[in-house]
Parts: C-alpha cells; structure tokens; sequence
C-alpha cells in the first residue's frame, strides 16, 4: 500500500460555459510563472483541453475519468502519472460540464464529483455571476449541500466587476459558509473559440501564450492564489495500491516499433493510453500523413488516431505516396488500429468541411460525410463480436465517441452499449489485421487489449 502526498485542487463549475476552463489556464499559467512545476489532469473523455494545457502552458498532463476506471485504478493512475513528474508540486483537475453532472441525466456517476470524492480533493466552483446577485448564493449554497461532503472548498466568481464582486462575496460567505477566493472580471478581447469537437487546436489560436499571460497577470491582482494553493496543501493523503492487472515487471521487454500518426490531421491521442503501450514494450514512432511520404522503417503495427482530416482531406488526398504506403501495409496484414479520424482516413473517400469529396487510403469499403446532426456521443463499452488483434470475442473496451462526419460503412465487429443499455449499436470494421471505427478506447481501462495489440505486432513479420 502506497500513499499519496502531492497537493491537489479541482476547478470546477456549476454548467459548461462558467468559465472553469480560462479559470485552470490562468491558474496553470500562474503556477508556472511561480515555477511550481504543475500537472494537471482533464475530468472526463475530453483530449483537447489537456493538448492546450501541454503544448501552450508547458505542463504534462492527463484525463483522469470516473467511467473509463473504478475508483482504485483511478487513484492508481493519479497517484504515479505524479509520482513520474518528479519535479511536480500540485495537481490541478479540470472538471467536465457541471459538477454534479454524470454520464446519465440521474446519476453523478462518472461526473467531476466523483472524481473528486474518490482522490479526496478540494473543489473550487467558479460561478457565473453575470446577471445575477442574491441568487448566486443561492446557487452555491444548493451546490455545497447537494452532496455531503460536497468537497467544495472556494468560490470563485466570473464575469463581474470589482464593485459587484465585494458586494456579492459578503452575501455569499454570509449565506452559505463557503469561502469566496476572488473573481475574474469580463476579459476584453479575449475568446475561447470552438469548433465541433471542443476549443480549437493550441497551434490554430492567434497569440494565445501572450494571452495567457494577460489573463494570469490579471488573476494575480483579483484572486488570492495563495489561498488556493493552501487548499491545495490541505488535501489529505490518500492510500493507493497497484491493480492486479499491472504488468509484470519481470517480463522482458523488446521493443515493438509502431508508428504513430501525430500532426495536425491526427492529434487526438489519451495520454494514458500511449504510457501503456510504453510500458509493454512499444516504441512509439510518430509520422505525419499528411507530410511524409513514406511510413517509418521497420515497424510492426500502426495507430491512426482521431482528430480533424475533414479540414485536411485535400492535402491527405494528394500525398499519394502515403496512402499508398499505408495501404500497401496494411494489405501485408500489419496490426492497425484507426480510431474516428484514422478510420476515415481509410475509407475510399471523404467528404471535407466545404463539401467537397477527396479519395482516401481506400483500404476500406465506404465513404464517409458529415451528417445531417451530430452522431453518437458519450460514453460507451465496445464489445468486440469476434476474435482481433485486440482479443478474443467478447473483449469489452471502455469507450467514448463524439463526431459529426458518418460513413456508410461503419461495420458490425462489434457492438457499441451506452452505460445504462438502454441503446446499442453496431460499430467497428475488422479486415485483415485492421480494428477499424468511431470508438476511441482508452486503454488503462482495458489493460489486456492493449496486451493483445502489443503480441499481434510482435507477431508481425513485414
């Protein structure tokens, strides 16, 4: 039994659109400037705002998710993806959506509560206060009490100005008892873009690291920092254990290549996931389907991961030489597994954002467009019908989908359940030694997939 030390903080909120996600950049932004050398982790399925956390803050990072893991492996997973940061001085969670909301309308299972409650972490609540006054503490006070212990531990309020905010703090603390931290107010100039899947890519937004400066330099001077890192201190130890399906350490380990699609068109990856195949053996070798033109030498499995070749089907569509590469590997039965955007990548065709339809890899029977409305999104567990590379029949898989692209195609390998089963559908293509589909597995959850995918790649012969 192991034990868990390092200061910890959740920002969360009460709705999507509070303002927790320019609350933890300000912090994290903050906590570097002050050369605290933080981590910090996304609750949820979310990869977007992590890759904005790592590649525009500079801070190693995480999801750490109530329905991909029980609550041991999660503490687990917590636990060492700090203890591997040596340097880190405190942990700050994002949350997903309101606080209390989980992966069901009547349930906070899987929401940014449990996590908290299960790693034992302070909360802090940023709070909309546009608009309102009284009602604010109305709002705090109905959050502190829904759950006991709410691990509410702060307010603090966005969106307000500084005469407002003196105001509604002495009401607030007044009322409820929850200590208010600050308040950030309306930033000028500053806009969290989207796009369908979440806030654009980091490399896409125009000057955000000065940004985000601006934005800390001003939390600095309406937040008390200090006090959240108290907070932070304050959270109590908590004990942790291996699970039992940790590898082995005695088995050796040989270094399986496999190559990687990383760049702007394939970029959704779980972090977690990629520390995994690591760990049994993977190296890991990254290339670029839309720049390179050949894949990398001697690899015996490939990952095409999700992300956005719908804004990139033309540059895809001329890089001949790549797609004849990958089909012509694949072809030779190399071990593959495409998720979301590496799926459509190996249809025949793909329709882009402007409607225009380019030919793809062509490995696959179908062609893929956007739908008419979102398709399926949330949680789900993938049941794999037949034997794979990732397993035998009825392998289970922990999973999330969100996309609005289609394919006339999308196969029946598998069968996708949402958590309370009420609705199933068919999902995954399997040819050859291709796992192809919507699904993004995570891994952690599913460590003897990831087992299989390593022994089917080491099997390979080219």
């Amino acid at each position: 039994m192991k034990k868990n030390r390092i200061p910890r903080v959740m920002i969360a909120a009460p709705s999507s659109g509070s303002g927790k996600t320019t609350i933890t950049c300000g912090l994290l932004q903050i906590l570097v400037n002050r050369k605290c050398n933080p981590i910090s982790f996304k609750c949820g399925p979310d990869y977007i705002d992590p890759m904005f956390h790592r590649s525009v803050i500079g801070v190693p990072t995480g999801n750490i998710d109530a329905f991909f893991m029980n609550k041991e492996n999660m503490r687990y997973l917590f636990a060492e993806m700090c203890n591997q940061q040596q340097r880190a001085t405190i942990a700050v969670v994002e949350g997903v959506m309101g606080y209390y909301d989980g992966q069901c309308a009547d349930s906070t299972k899987a929401s940014s509560y449990e996590v908290a409650r299960d790693l034992e972490m302070p909360v802090i609540l940023v709070v909309n206060g546009s608009g309102a006054s009284l009602s604010i503490a109305a709002t705090i006070k109905g959050f502190a009490q829904f759950r006991t212990p709410s691990q509410i531990k702060g307010i603090i309020l966005n969106q307000v100005s500084q005469k407002t905010y003196l105001g509604i703090k002495q009401c607030v603390e007044r009322e409820t008892g929850v200590e208010v931290l600050g308040y950030l107010p309306k930033q000028e100039g500053m806009v969290w873009q989207s796009r369908h899947l979440g806030l654009v890519l980091p490399d896409e937004v125009k000057d955000l690291q000065k940004e985000l400066q601006q934005l800390s330099a001003s939390m600095e001077q309406t937040i008390d920092v200090d006090r959240i890192l108290a907070i932070a201190e304050a959270a109590e130890e908590f004990t942790y254990e291996a699970p039992k399906t940790e590898i082995a350490k005695e088995k050796e380990k040989v270094n399986i290549r496999i190559a990687i699609a990383m760049d702007a068109a394939f970029c959704f990856y779980y972090q977690e996931s990629l520390q995994l195949l690591k760990s049994l053996g993977a190296e890991l070798v990254p290339f670029s389907p839309l720049f390179d033109k050949e894949l990398p030498e001697r690899i015996q499995g490939i990952i095409l991961g999700g992300g956005y070749p719908e804004l990139y089907a033309k540059k895809l569509a001329q890089n001949e030489t790549m797609k004849c590469a990958v089909f012509q590997a694949l072809s030779k039965r190399l071990p593959c597994i495409a998720e979301c955007g590496g799926f459509l990548y190996l249809q025949q065709t793909l329709t882009d954002v402007q409607e225009q339809t380019f030919p793809m890899v062509g490995f696959l029977d179908g062609h893929a467009r956007k739908a008419i409305k979102r398709r399926h999104f949330g949680y789900i567990t993938v049941s794999m019908k037949e034997v794979s590379i990732l397993g035998k029949a009825g392998t289970q898989i922990p999973a999330h989908e969100f996309h609005y692209w289609e394919s006339d195609s999308e196969g029946e390998a598998a069968l996708a359940v949402k958590p309370d089963g009420k609705r199933t559908w068919a999902c995954i293509r399997q040819k050859e030694n291709v796992v192809a589909g919507f699904p993004h597995f995570y891994l952690p959850g599913a460590v003897s997939v990831a087992q299989a995918f390593i022994e089917a790649c080491r099997a390979y012969s080219l």
